[in-house]
């Protein structure tokens, strides 16, 4: 039993959340997107799982992650679904605080506000391992380009959330 993860750790996650925003190209985002990126981030293990396009496919054999007996999740899908009311509370903070919009949170996106960040923060956001580095550049790629919803999305490709019945 582990009494501390930061994966249950909502001022943790707001933190990972605003490193997330801040390394996308996206002005607006999924907040499902950002979830899966935010698990990922604190699994880098897990990207092996993840199905990816052929055209990035080299991506994929570039990202090594070393392999911890320890870190291996038995069950990715419920560690993610327990993750989400501790991200969504995050969100709520900082849609609360001015970092994210509050109306564009209600309709379940992302948009990042003008709200500087502390300069507090800067330190603990340059000061990333080699696997959250690994992750970044992932989500800097084209495969967070994809569409979303639907057969062969993001979504459908990572497996974290059910995309059978998507409307695309």
């Amino acid at each position: 039993m582990l009494p501390y993860h930061p994966a249950f750790d909502s001022y943790h996650c707001a933190f990972r959340i605003l490193l997330l925003l801040e390394s996308m190209n996206k002005p607006v985002v999924e907040v499902d997107r950002i979830r899966i990126w935010d698990f990922y981030f604190l699994f880098p293990q897990e990207v092996k799982n993840i199905t990816f396009t052929s055209s990035i496919l080299a991506l994929k054999r570039e990202f090594q992650i070393d392999s911890n007996p320890y870190d291996k999740l038995l069950d990715p899908k419920r560690i993610f679904e327990r993750m989400k009311p501790y991200q969504m509370a995050a969100l709520k903070h900082l849609a609360a605080y001015g970092f994210i919009d509050p109306q564009e949170l209600s309709k379940s996106l992302i948009k990042r506000t003008d709200k500087p960040l502390p300069k507090e923060l800067n330190p603990n956001m340059e000061a990333l391992d080699s696997q959250q580095l690994s992750v970044i550049k992932l989500l800097q790629s084209p495969f967070n380009d994809i569409k979303f919803l639907g057969l062969k999305g993001f979504k459908d490709r990572t497996k974290l959330l059910d995309a059978r019945y998507d409307q695309t």
